[in-house]
């Protein structure tokens, strides 16, 4: 999500945005201020996301004298938007309801009205449930499929209240706040598998941040609101969040915000990436010295 390193250089706002649009979960309470801090980035990167693409709606500013800036503004956003999304923005002013555009412009939009304006999209989630916001895995408990269901007021066996989830050779499921999990066999819960930071439920209105989100690492990384002042040529883009949890935080939010309907795995609505070449503007490439390829910044 290298972009929105991008997006972020040039703005210079602050807000502490509304959490409280989300059940913020108990296991939690610990990363409280790390939290909000990401999340007061993520909106400002969604703000200065969602207010670029609207500028490339309006035709290529002309050569005339004082237009200088405005042309390396729209320069630099275009070339960002070739580079991370895909398409070529038309310099006559993009087409607002263009299929790659409109797809972005969905995603920011409702991310925006969300963090920035406080009310969350879809209003009551995709599965009708508040979202959830957890911060480990360990809070949800087995209840095996002739175990009484938790959340049945009349406590029957799960395979009774709840056949949509024992179903298919499913034998229990993992169960948290009305989240059912369900499982071919008893193990683990298995999201937050090893090297996840975090992953996005949309059909269970759901969001966790693993606890390696919390490790020293993440910790220590710069996002990239915080380079936005201090960012230089040739600065490698990993540097200034690559392992930031506002990174993570946005990333999770481009697959929230980028569903639809209930939220099911075909319910999509979400941009791709494309990916990033050798040659592009905006990027140089480079082997380090553990022979992985690094990417460095090439301001306009």
């Amino acid at each position: 999500m290298n972009f929105f390193l991008l997006i972020a250089l040039l703005t210079g706002l602050g807000s502490t945005a509304d959490l409280s649009v989300w059940e913020f979960d108990g296991s939690c309470e610990p990363h409280r201020v790390a939290i909000q801090k990401a999340y007061n980035d993520a909106e400002i990167m969604a703000v200065k996301a969602q207010e670029d693409f609207k500028m490339l709606s309006s035709a290529r500013p002309a050569y005339p004298a004082g237009r200088t800036q405005r042309i390396s503004n729209w320069d630099r956003v275009s070339r960002a938007v070739v580079n991370m999304f895909g398409f070529v923005p038309n310099p006559r002013g993009h087409d607002t309801k263009e299929a790659h555009y409109s797809n972005v412009m969905y995603v920011f939009d409702r991310m925006v009205k969300t963090l920035q304006q406080g009310e969350m999209v879809p209003e009551k989630g995709y599965g009708g449930l508040k979202p959830l916001m957890v911060c480990t895995e360990d809070v949800f408990t087995w209840v095996g499929q002739d175990d009484a269901d938790p959340h049945d007021p009349a406590r029957r066996p799960l395979h009774e209240s709840r056949p949509d989830v024992v179903k298919g050779g499913h034998v229990g499921a993992w169960v948290y706040k009305k989240r059912y999990f369900a499982q071919l066999k008893k193990d683990s819960v298995g999201i937050c598998r090893k090297n996840k930071w975090a992953v996005t439920l949309t059909r269970f209105d759901f969001l966790i941040l693993c606890p390696k989100s919390f490790t020293g690492e993440m910790a220590q990384t710069a996002s990239a609101v915080d380079a936005k002042n201090g960012v230089k040529v040739s600065d490698s883009l990993d540097t200034f969040g690559h392992t930031s949890l506002s990174r993570v935080m946005v990333h999770e939010f481009a697959h929230w915000f980028g569903s639809d309907g209930k939220g099911a795995p075909g319910d999509r609505q979400a941009f791709k990436y494309a990916t990033r070449g050798a040659n592009a503007a905006l990027f140089s490439s480079y082997r380090s010295t553990d022979g992985r390829q690094k990417w460095r910044l090439r301001l306009p």
